[in-house]
């Protein structure tokens, strides 16, 4: 459940993805995002992909993949997969989905 700060409960955790595509536009182009619901899901995100850039890259190669992370609020590194993540490749999913 992603956090409501509309019912003055206190925010613990955040959530955060990082994307890539090829564009349509740009066929020999990479696009990477990292963005979050807040300001910590996208630190987290990017965190995330600059820790384990390399796994991420030898299980998807060239292809796409969208990666849901969690974060506490206050501490990039304690970003995780999710448990609902969308990936292109299969053996990230059965890796990572609980």
């Amino acid at each position: 459940m992603l956090p409501n700060p509309t019912n003055n409960q206190e925010i613990l955790e955040d959530y955060g993805f990082i994307l890539k595509i090829h564009p349509e536009q740009h066929k020999n182009k990479v696009w990477i995002v990292c963005a979050g619901y807040g300001e910590w899901g996208t630190s987290g995100a990017a965190y995330y992909l600059a820790k384990n850039w390399k796994y991420i890259y030898k299980k998807a190669k060239d292809k796409p993949f969208a990666i849901m992370i969690n974060v506490e609020i206050g501490k990039d590194e304690s970003a995780k997969i999710e448990s609902g993540i969308f990936s292109i490749w299969k053996d990230y999913e059965r890796d990572y989905v609980m």
